[in-house]
């Protein structure tokens, strides 16, 4: 039987799950059927397969997108529905997984490389388990790498234009049409090994009307406590780059941890000093992530944002409480 349509389901929040796509893409360039981007949540994830519930015949590629215990069944059930559709799947990720969400996975799929890598993004087991032998594929997965484990270029030209499309990916953390069509565009040019560019100046340029009032935003609801010798700063924002907010955030209030939350989507990205697990705060709400990069969502019990955030902090706060104190 042959398998004529390669469908990518993504990341969409960093250069990693776009970096991923973008090296599939150049591997089966002319067959790629559409690429999907989300994020490792248990609605978007289900959202996001559900739209490929019809489709027979295809290789689905999941890149940089773990499963946590919150809705794994659920997601694995999803998959198995597709699989059961003469499809095939592969999943590649390079993130935490339970190990049980690992054993359900494995079931539904032809391909499972999954759990914690600390060596290795999602766009590098792309590269050596798939690609292999392609030379921008593997520049792609280089840069990658120096974006998803927070290593700065010595080269300050490299170092800009990396944070530069980080940022122009982070503000696309969007399923609207618009985002869709802009970050599809990013990919494209991602995939000729390029990062700099007309797609990534017209969306850094949106991104800049937003910067100043974010920022501002981020500094007005900065908070921090102490946990024994663990200092927390959490601040908000409706979008900003994660790695920048909290760099803002550990400038402002001296925190080893510190927490981010996007007020769009109130997912929280959490970055910690090395020596201190951040995982074990978001494992607590059911996320989950690296020791020093990790995140986790909670729905607020109130629509109106001050008291929404209120209730985020000390919600926050409490478990951090707990889960830091063991």
């Amino acid at each position: 039987m042959a398998f004529k349509d390669k469908v990518i389901l993504s990341h969409r929040r960093d250069f990693d799950g776009i970096a991923s796509a973008a090296e599939l893409l150049r591997l089966f360039r002319g067959s790629v059927e559409r690429a999907i981007f989300t994020n490792p949540n248990k609605g978007l994830m289900l959202g996001a397969l559900s739209e490929l519930k019809g489709m027979r015949n295809m290789e689905l590629y999941i890149t940089d997108l773990s499963l946590s215990e919150d809705g794994m069944l659920e997601i694995c059930n999803s998959i198995d529905e597709i699989r059961r559709n003469k499809n095939k799947i592969f999943w590649l990720d390079h993130h935490p997984w339970p190990e049980g969400a690992i054993q359900l996975a494995r079931a539904s799929t032809e391909m499972l490389i999954a759990g914690e890598n600390k060596d290795y993004c999602a766009a590098e087991l792309v590269y050596t388990n798939l690609v292999k032998d392609d030379a921008v594929s593997k520049r792609i997965a280089e840069l990658a790498h120096l974006t998803d484990f927070n290593i700065r270029p010595n080269d300050s030209a490299l170092d800009g234009q990396l944070i530069k499309i980080s940022k122009c990916i982070a503000f696309l953390d969007e399923s609207d049409r618009r985002s869709n069509e802009l970050r599809e565009r990013l990919m494209l040019r991602v995939s000729e090994g390029e990062i700099s560019g007309e797609v990534i100046d017209e969306v850094y340029a949106i991104y800049k009307e937003s910067e100043e009032k974010n920022l501002s935003q981020l500094k007005e609801t900065m908070d921090s406590f102490s946990v024994g010798n663990i200092r927390i700063g959490i601040a908000f924002a409706e979008n900003l780059q994660s790695n920048m907010a909290c760099s803002v955030i550990k400038e402002a209030t001296g925190a080893n941890v510190q927490v981010f939350v996007t007020t769009k989507d109130w997912a929280a990205h959490v970055r910690s000093d090395s020596g201190i697990d951040s995982s074990i705060l978001s494992k607590a709400f059911g996320g989950n992530g690296h020791a020093q990069a990790s995140g986790f969502t909670l729905n607020p019990t109130s629509k109106e944002l001050g008291e929404a955030i209120k209730w985020y902090k000390n919600t926050v706060k409490d478990s951090a409480m707990r889960a830091f104190a063991r």
